[in-house]
């Protein structure tokens, strides 16, 4: 599984201003390049996050769906060029 420190999870939602999971695994972490970027690494980002922004269960678990329909879509793509 990926390394994810919360350190890096706190600095994109306090220094960066990210909101989402998708903005944190794609474009602060890069967490969603890797062979790991799949539902595992978005649950354990998603809880760092929702301490941090206040998300109640419903609002995190919509998170990670977006992120993980994102992800499937780009995984696709991948696939469909190779």
């Amino acid at each position: 599984a990926s390394r994810v420190f919360e350190s890096d999870i706190a600095h994109a939602c306090q220094e960066e201003l990210a909101i989402t999971v998708l903005d944190v695994m794609r474009r602060r972490t890069l967490l969603a390049l890797g062979p790991d970027g799949g539902p595992e690494t978005a649950e354990r980002v998603s809880r760092l996050m929702a301490g941090r922004l206040g998300w109640d269960e419903p609002t995190r678990q919509q998170m990670v769906k977006d992120y993980l329909t994102e992800w499937q879509r780009n995984r696709a793509c991948l696939e469909d060029v190779s």
